[in-house]
């Protein structure tokens, strides 16, 4: 009554169709327990073959571990079993409304270099010892960088002086035991500093712009940490935020994680467990500043008709929303164009005809 819709029994069947017609599917809804493959590793295999469609992944059960797990690695929502028609319906409606194409590819191509779905087992023994040598404080070299993320443009940026003491972590946490114990558990490698709640917390980041990465608490006596989070990405957008509860709610963790917050860690954990979130954070983030165009490689790959689909999809979103649409946008999806010197702040025309928008790109190749 809603979408169109393709039904699949079997995990091989869907693979076959999904390689054949994944541009035209928008959303993929997957049960997790499927026969002889659970739904995150199905889900992994049909975004190597194209991650643009939304993953919803369902079922009667599933622990806050993997819930996390599937959410980090590209699904759009979890819905655990019995749920109601309407939630069922929401859930398509409000991941194919939030669809954003260059997010997405940014995204995509952090995965490429941090969990790389398809590496070869050289390449996952290379990111291993690096963690290794990180966490017991060892110098790492160039060529372990290169082994471990290989790329085309040379790494001479990834520096191997890179050291922990310079990663700026702001602890926030109401419980002063808890506080105290994580702050001095991980001063020993990384510059600490603490708030006992939201407003401190907010004051903190405010005071202190070299803070990379926040461990948050979710209740705080003055706030959730669900509200917290806006607010402290307002304040800087770029912030790497990882949840940490001892309560373990699925709910919460999937609002955390689909709304900006990178990781969720349930209390207590391991030394080594946050440490590594940690640094899994920070590489992240080298990532981003040093490979800000990154993600224009994956838009170039895909074929002009791909794009132009994507370009219309947000031309009509934002017609809908009465939300401008400026060349910039143009651009993001098709760069080759900007050697038309037309300005990125010049906005494009509203309400154009279905082939409106290919009808400017071909105008501005012939004049260009």
């Amino acid at each position: 009554n809603y979408y169109k819709v393709f039904s699949i029994t079997a995990s091989d069947d869907a693979l076959s169709m999904y390689q054949h017609l994944h541009e035209n599917i928008k959303a993929v809804l997957i049960s997790f327990s499927m026969p002889n493959k659970d739904g995150l590793s199905i889900m992994k295999e049909l975004r190597n073959i194209s991650a643009l469609p939304e993953f919803i992944i369902f079922s009667d059960q599933l622990n806050i571990e993997t819930v996390v797990t599937c959410i980090k690695n590209g699904a759009s929502d979890i819905l655990v079993r019995p749920f109601e028609k309407r939630q069922f319906i929401e859930s398509i409606k409000k991941v194919l409304e939030n669809r954003n194409f260059l997010k997405k590819f940014k995204e995509l191509s952090e995965e490429s270099y941090l969990t790389k779905t398809s590496l070869n087992p050289h390449i996952l023994h290379s990111q291993h010892s690096i963690l290794e040598k990180k966490l017991s404080g060892k110098t790492l070299s160039l060529d372990d960088i290169r082994q471990a993320f290989p790329i085309n443009e040379p790494l001479d940026i990834l520096t191997q002086t890179d050291e922990t003491k310079s990663i700026h972590v702001l602890l926030i946490e109401d419980d002063e035991d808890a506080r105290e114990n994580i702050g001095e558990l991980l001063d020993t490698m990384f510059t600490v500093s603490v708030a006992s709640n939201g407003e401190e917390g907010l004051s903190q980041l405010i005071a202190h712009p070299d803070i990379e990465i926040i461990l948050l608490d979710i209740y705080l006596p003055d706030t959730l940490g669900t509200r917290l989070l806006p607010k402290l990405m307002k304040i800087n957008e770029s912030i790497s935020i990882i949840i940490t509860s001892a309560y373990k709610e699925i709910d919460i963790a999937i609002d955390t994680l689909k709304n900006g917050a990178i990781d969720y860690l349930n209390k207590p954990f391991f030394k080594k467990d946050i440490e590594q979130a940690i640094l899994n954070a920070h590489t992240r983030n080298i990532i981003r500043k040093k490979f800000p165009n990154m993600h224009k490689k994956i838009i170039d790959n895909f074929p002009y008709k791909t794009k132009l689909g994507m370009l219309n999809e947000l031309y009509s979103k934002r017609s809908i929303n009465n939300e401008s649409f400026f060349m910039e946008d143009v651009y993001a999806f098709f760069p080759e164009l900007q050697s038309s010197k037309i300005p990125h702040d010049k906005e494009v025309e509203q309400n154009l005809p279905e082939s409106g928008l290919m009808e400017l790109i071909e105008k501005i190749k012939n004049e260009s």
